[in-house]
């Protein structure tokens, strides 16, 4: 109930415009598994977890991607991803950017959004922050990920067609995109 909940507060705020920082997130991370986004380090961090290196990367404006080692529990804030290159244990994440229509129409939507709990509201923006964790979209185009969900949604693979829609989220991070995710995830 949680998912559907969630996403359809994303919908909502995806639709509106809707940008308080208290609610939607400017950045977000995309993900791709066992893979380095290799050079242009920013800095090194030892002794840490995915989660702390994903925040330490959103929140430095510098910082454009991160690789983080699950082997050696290390994270490099990337200022650009120059090179990837397979590694087996590595989670890297790229940074996207609210894009800036969105931003600059926030004064004006908020007030469309006062019949939604404020609770809710959070809780979609830590959905929005994390759905590139959660359903990895790194090496995809949007156009991939959706042909793949219909793919498994017309085998009856409802499971995999939601995580293929919720990659595909992370990375464009439109309203209709919100509204199939969710609905996938009624159907779970």
């Amino acid at each position: 109930m949680r998912w559907i909940m969630a996403a359809m507060a994303g919908l909502i705020l995806a639709q509106s415009g809707l940008a308080e920082e208290t609610y939607v997130p400017d950045r977000r991370i995309v993900v791709s598994r066992d893979v380095d986004f290799y050079g242009s380090d920013l800095t090194n961090l030892f002794d840490t977890t995915y989660d702390a290196c994903r925040e330490a990367c959103l929140q430095d404006i510098q910082c454009k991607a991160f690789t983080y080692n699950r082997n050696s529990s290390a994270c490099f804030p990337k200022s650009e991803i120059s090179e990837t290159k397979p590694y087996e244990g590595a989670v890297s994440g790229e940074v996207f950017i609210t894009d800036a229509r969105t931003l600059s129409t926030a004064s004006d939507r908020a007030a469309d959004l006062g019949f939604i709990p404020s609770y809710l509201l959070t809780r979609a923006k830590e959905q929005a922050k994390k759905i590139g964790s959660l359903h990895a979209g790194g090496p995809w185009s949007v156009r991939a990920m959706l042909d793949a969900a219909q793919s498994r949604l017309a085998d009856g693979d409802t499971l995999n067609a939601m995580r293929w829609t919720g990659g595909a989220v992370g990375k464009a991070d439109r309203s209709d995109l919100w509204l199939e995710y969710g609905r996938l995830n009624s159907i779970l």
